[in-house]
């Protein structure tokens, strides 16, 4: 899922909606697992979410790398996405 939304990012240069539809992924796969008892609707709630969260990670830091013109820029703006929270 990571090389493919990567892959999608790249080729369409729209990192921001990729972020934007991998949270909304995740976003469903917490709720499925707050919002129900079934065990098997919890497990299915994990993968959705671990599939949501994860891509979001390299995009942003790419993003950010990506949109500075000098290298200690691209350094920082890597920095302030690694260590926001």
């Amino acid at each position: 899922m990571t090389i493919s939304i990567g892959y999608i990012a790249d080729r369409t240069k729209q990192r921001g909606l990729c972020n934007i539809f991998c949270s909304f992924l995740g976003m469903a796969g917490f709720i499925m697992l707050l919002a129900s008892e079934n065990p098997h609707i919890k497990y299915a709630g994990v993968f959705l979410g671990a599939a949501g969260i994860y891509p979001c990670i390299p995009n942003s830091i790419v993003w950010a790398a990506n949109n500075c013109k000098f290298l200690q820029a691209c350094m920082l703006a890597v920095l302030q996405v690694l260590t926001s929270k």
